[in-house]
């Protein structure tokens, strides 16, 4: 057992290990490419601005009139047989050879040699560290241009530093306990072969040579999950009227997902998940047994999940109190937020202490965070005239005063008339039961405190105005949904009519 420890242990650091040194030399290499680049561009700026003389151009025939023939050369070394160097005579050797009685038209001496040009070799050094340094600093995106049609899949490491445990997961107990049988059965498949058992796959776009290339780097990672984001916008059912356009792609990249999956037995060590936020759209081959034949519904969180998910962020902030004083309220009037929404709470909270230079973060900063989220940006200097204040003021109270007196309505926890938002002059808000189920007096309660705003204007006011827009909205829904679904209305009768795909009648149940 101990040996088994050491010896799990020597692989982890030498993981670690490969992953530094990698990391290092990927590093390194860029680094390497940023000083190449430099020094090649300050080796060919230097040549280019280099002010070199201007050489005058003869013809043979004026060089053997002007230098040749007046005997003023002393001699000629031809280079690379290209470049012809010329060595003017000095008037001290000159006099010498004509005092020994030398004729100065005897032929000029002319040597033959071989030089190397290191201003040529330098522009082609300097040239190729220039290219060289700019291929290394844009390796990335030569790669992507290299590896197009392949899948670009990102490898989560698991050595990484910003590592998310289950521990740090909150609201969703069920949805949890799912993923961690995955985990359970990467880490020790055998057990559940043993027993029989197959790990289902599960779901929680890439063409189809990008589908292969996935799931072969998924094999080379294995143990691993592979993880398809928004499912749907390949996995929609296919057409019954043939290939056409866009779709024609789409569905070959289906095909391609499905025979994937068909040869991916469990004991390659690879879970396949996906998420999507319509699976009734999902074709009917995805969710056959042997693909994704389990489905985990990771719904927004009850008062006690967004209690759970409030601690594991409060505990990030420094408080006036501690976490627990201000979990189960903030839970309490957050009703509907995702842990997504209820992290910004906690992060606009932590803002606005900041922005008043408070020393910690207190309840009205939250309050405040919640308000923001819900009813928008607060609009201190919207110029509002008396009459629309008045007006608003008696509406919001209108809501208040009706809910107050009836039985099935929610308790009212705040009314506001401040301008928030690009529309919204005033709200209230309710501290919400949560009941899965509604009788028919509950909705009708609460069609009559939603209607409560427009009384108010009725008979305090004398006029109606568009400030009701968004409550005869909701009553509409409601009422429509006690007629055609629920069958409340004893004239029409226990009937229920389909639902169209994009109605949102049960969002307001």
């Amino acid at each position: 057992m101990g040996n088994d420890k050491k010896k799990t242990n020597s692989q982890s650091l030498a993981q670690w290990m490969k992953v530094a040194v990698v990391g290092s030399f990927q590093e390194a290499l860029k680094k390497l490419g940023t000083l190449m680049t430099l020094i090649g561009g300050l080796i060919l700026s230097f040549f280019y601005f280099r002010p070199f003389g201007k050489n005058q151009e003869i013809s043979f025939q004026e060089f053997k009139i002007k230098v040749l023939e007046p005997g003023l050369v002393d001699h000629i070394v031809v280079s690379n047989k290209e470049l012809a160097k010329i060595y003017v005579k000095n008037n001290e050797s000159e006099e010498a050879q004509e005092g020994l009685g030398i004729d100065h038209h005897d032929f000029v001496r002319v040597t033959y040699s071989s030089e190397t040009d290191w201003v040529s070799v330098f522009l082609i050094l300097s040239t190729l560290l220039l290219a060289f340094g700019v291929l290394f600093h844009n390796k990335e995106r030569i790669d992507g241009m290299l590896n197009f049609g392949k899948a670009h899949v990102t490898i989560v490491d698991k050595y990484a530093q910003n590592k998310v445990y289950f521990k740090d997961v909150a609201g969703c107990a069920q949805a949890k306990q799912e993923f961690m049988e995955f985990v359970r059965f990467l880490k020790n498949p055998k057990k559940f072969q043993e027993l029989g058992a197959k790990l289902p796959k599960v779901f929680v776009g890439i063409g189809a040579a990008r589908v292969r290339n996935l799931f072969k780097e998924a094999r080379k990672c294995a143990p691993s999950i592979v993880f398809i984001d928004e499912i749907d916008a390949i996995g929609r059912a296919r057409s019954s009227e043939g290939y056409s356009g866009s779709n024609d792609e789409r569905e070959r990249t289906l095909n391609q997902l499905l025979v994937e999956m068909d040869g991916f037995g469990t004991t390659a060590g690879v879970v396949v998940l996906a998420g999507t936020n319509r699976p009734d759209i999902l074709d009917k081959a995805l969710l056959r047994h042997g693909r994704f034949d389990r489905q985990i519904t990771a719904d927004k969180p009850d008062i006690k999940g967004r209690d759970q998910i409030f601690q594991i962020y409060l505990n990030k902030i420094k408080l006036s109190h501690e976490p627990l004083y201000f979990s189960k309220r903030l839970a309490s009037l957050t009703q509907g937020f995702t842990g997504a929404e209820i992290a910004n709470v906690c992060n606009e909270a932590a803002l606005i202490a900041a922005r008043t230079e408070e020393a910690q973060v207190t309840m009205d900063h939250f309050e405040a965070a919640i308000d923001r989220i819900i009813g928008g940006l607060e609009k201190k200097n919207r110029v509002i005239s008396k009459q629309e204040r008045r007006t608003v003021a008696y509406h919001e109270a209108g809501h208040a005063v009706v809910g107050w007196f009836l039985e099935h309505t929610e308790p009212l926890l705040k009314v506001t008339i401040v301008p928030r938002g690009t529309a919204a002059l005033g709200f209230a808000q309710y501290v919400s039961n949560e009941n899965l189920l509604m009788t028919k007096e509950q909705l009708f309660d609460r069609t009559c405190m939603t209607l409560g705003g427009r009384a108010a204007e009725q008979v305090l006011i004398g006029t109606v105005s568009t400030g009701a827009q968004n409550d005869l909205e909701k009553v509409t829904k409601m009422t429509y949904a006690q007629v055609s679904i629920y069958g409340f209305s004893e004239k029409v009768g226990l009937l229920s009519f389909p639902q169209r795909e994009d109605s949102s009648e049960t969002s307001d149940k």
